[in-house]
């Protein structure tokens, strides 16, 4: 595969401070690339030189449910190279045909951002038309969240401490905005404007410093099984 665009995420600047994550000096960084195919090896019948392919965060998992002995095939980890160079050598089944209405810039976003906002909403929090959401920043997982929630129809509530970033959710479809520098107690400020219901999801990235306040967002009816709803 010749690379024509790779990306960056957060993961990759975690990783480069951290050189036992890397196995020291040498490893390629990043994980997230798209390109055309350069070559095929033999018996390879699904691609064929000059398709605009994708590869994926972790290059083993293919489909079905997650495994641990996956972590060892993401791109740019501690035991796989990454993407940052000319050429990257990838099993024809981890593959991804390109969308064809986006750039290699815009496809490159995909693999580890998308993804994760995508299996987070979709997939493991099964996201209906009409539920509520707190997405929290306005990096790549946080916009990505935003906009499959927006599609999907649920209503968003974002946070950030950018006044000027708040301004760019609300134009891709945020419902309503909370910028947690002027309101510490954003989780108070998210009941209030939910009239006491709380949110259905929160899109957690914080971490243990946002991990009470996003428990508080929560709406009772959003604790209970599906089935109970």
């Amino acid at each position: 595969m010749k690379i024509q665009a790779a990306s960056l995420n957060y993961r990759d600047l975690l990783l480069l401070g951290d050189p036992a994550m890397t196995a020291g000096a040498g490893r390629v960084p990043l994980s997230d690339a798209a390109g055309l195919v350069a070559a095929v090896g033999k018996g390879v019948a699904d691609w064929k030189e000059g398709d605009p392919v994708c590869i994926p965060f972790f290059r083993d998992w293919i489909g079905g449910i997650f495994r641990n002995d996956y972590m060892r095939s993401a791109f740019g980890g501690p035991n796989t190279e990454g993407v940052l160079q000319d050429y990257v050598s990838v099993p024809a089944g981890s593959l991804i045909a390109k969308p064809v209405h986006l750039s290699f810039e815009e496809a490159a976003t995909l693999p580890c951002a998308a993804v994760t906002a995508w299996q987070a909403l979709m997939v493991r929090g099964h996201l209906r038309e009409g539920d509520t959401v707190l997405v929290q920043g306005t990096g790549g997982v946080a916009l990505f969240a935003l906009q499959f929630a927006v599609a999907r129809g649920a209503q968003v509530i974002i946070i950030s401490s950018s006044d000027e970033k708040l301004s760019r959710a609300r134009k891709l479809g945020a419902s309503e905005l909370i910028n947690y520098v002027r309101t510490p107690d954003w989780d108070k400020a998210v009941n209030t404007l939910t009239h006491g219901d709380g949110v259905s999801h929160v899109l957690e990235l914080g971490g243990p410093e946002t991990y009470p306040r996003s428990i508080n967002s929560i709406g009772l009816v959003a604790t209970l099984p599906r089935s109970a709803c």
